[in-house]
């Protein structure tokens, strides 16, 4: 999240339920944003407990998979069926009926669906993440009626149907080899320099840990992502001393420059704004939603014109015109991204970051907070604090081809559930030890009764007519 924040204070560890206010204290951001936290955590845990890793309900479920082949016999298309779907405790809706996999409002451009030259199987899966969002993104965020000037900032439900070919499976439940994903395996420790021995008796020796002059928040992200260097394939990162939220909106690619755009502003001061040397990075929202990095480029001597807020930049950076809502991202390390290696490196004014592990994910981040008493928030092998995916199984599709035609077979895979107040039979499943075919309950009484063994047993053991009243035990099979 890069919003303009004093700190992150949400600790699972600490088990906190609710924040409490005090009379006559000063109101900080961090206690509404960890309030919001907590809230979402014991909700989301609930949800999950309750539904599971994934599931629709019967009633105003969604996410219903459905295939074709399309009309030029090279690419197949998906439909997706509104209505609501868990994930992890995670309510994902999709609204507007007719939604197909080309069309999906947090997905632009996902890649062509290519039919097969084999028979496959292919898993069709969502993909849930949090997006946060600020003006830039959402324009509506802004109060009019004070001048435009942004307020608070919002998170956001992503999801995103994908699609992975080639499982190799049959059954919606069987296990697919690198699926899910696995989580980044990186970890960041930060630390300060140790003040310098003093060798003249006469001078006061600085003393060690955070020496800035104000208080920051700290953002180390990862760019590109990668293993732990040197070497072909390390990560890079960047760095940022007030969490990335300096940005500006993009108003205008200066056509036949390449290397300039327009911004709405400049920034509010020296400290907040944008000067010639800065490193910035110009990404959109494709970028955003597909979790690859932006352009880092320089501002260039004499590139800041004031009057009309054109920048020039070091490079290209064109290639992101068409996106909507692009941006320039200020970071603060002094020059393109820097390659992620076993060593400390120092950030600036006694801060330091060492990473282990891997492999580090493009948008890997760790925020940390320094203060002007010198103190460093401690992270000790910390894993990222985002972003963290979900994901839960949506259809399978069986490819068979017959006569030169490719014909799919849909399993839908997506786990249903009752509401509390009408579970059913057919709604609680068994376990077929006994290879009878069934999978729930009614599916049993119904096996039992064209077997014409369902039969009431009373207290004394006699067996009664099946039309007696049930007082004793039921006995099954």
């Amino acid at each position: 999240m890069k919003g303009d924040f004093s700190r992150i204070t949400f600790n699972h560890d600490k088990h906190y339920r609710s924040v409490r206010m005090q009379q006559g204290r000063v109101q900080l951001d961090a206690d509404w944003n960890e309030l919001a936290e907590i809230q979402e955590q014991h909700a989301q845990t609930e949800t999950a407990d309750i539904i599971g890793s994934s599931g629709v309900p019967k009633i105003g479920g969604g996410f219903a998979i459905g295939a074709a082949a399309q009309a030029d016999g090279l690419t197949f298309g998906l439909t997706i069926a509104s209505g609501r779907l868990y994930v992890d405790g995670i309510l994902c809706e999709l609204a507007p009926p007719g939604t197909t996999y080309q069309g999906q409002p947090d997905y632009p451009n996902p890649s062509a669906l290519n039919l097969p030259n084999t028979e496959r199987a292919d898993l069709v899966y969502l993909d849930v993440w949090q997006r946060h969002i600020t003006m830039i993104e959402d324009p509506d965020i802004r109060e009019v009626a004070l001048g435009g000037p942004d307020t608070t900032t919002r998170l956001k439900t992503v999801w995103q149907v994908k699609v992975l070919s080639g499982v190799g499976i049959t059954d919606c439940r069987a296990a697919i080899a690198g699926w899910p994903p696995a989580p980044s395996g990186g970890v960041l420790t930060s630390e300060v320099l140790a003040a310098p021995p003093g060798s003249d008796p006469c001078l006061v020796v600085p003393a060690g840990g955070f020496r800035g002059l104000e208080n920051q928040l700290y953002r180390v992200e990862i760019h590109n992502g990668g293993s732990l260097g040197p070497g072909p394939g390390a990560a890079t990162f960047k760095w940022s001393r007030d969490n990335g939220s300096v940005a500006f909106p993009i108003s205008e690619f200066i056509a036949g420059e390449p290397t300039k755009v327009k911004v709405e502003s400049l920034g509010r001061d020296q400290v907040l704004g944008l000067r010639i040397g800065d490193w910035v990075e110009v990404l959109g929202d494709e970028t955003d939603l597909k979790g690859i990095p932006g352009t880092l480029a320089q501002i260039v001597p004499n590139g800041i014109d004031e009057t009309e807020h054109v920048l020039t930049l070091s490079v290209d950076v064109s290639s992101h015109a068409l996106e909507a809502h692009p941006k320039v991202r200020r970071w603060d390390q002094p020059g393109d991204a820097i390659a992620l290696t076993a060593d400390p490196v120092p950030l600036e004014n006694g801060v330091q970051v060492r990473f282990s592990g891997g492999p580090f994910r493009t948008g890997d981040y760790w925020v940390f907070a320094a203060r002007t008493n010198g103190d460093v928030e401690s992270l000790t092998g910390a894993r990222p604090q985002g972003i963290e995916h979900h994901y839960g199984r949506l259809a399978l599709i069986q490819w068979q081809q017959s006569d030169a035609l490719w014909t799919a077979t849909v399993t839908d895979c997506r786990p249903d559930f009752p509401p509390l107040t009408d579970i059913r039979a057919e709604d609680v499943g068994v376990d077929d030890t006994c290879g009878l075919g069934v999978a729930n309950l009614q599916q049993v009484f119904n096996s039992q009764c064209q077997q014409r063994v369902l039969r009431y047993v009373s207290g004394d053991g006699q067996e009664g007519g099946v039309g007696q009243a049930l007082s004793g035990a039921l006995i099954v099979g």
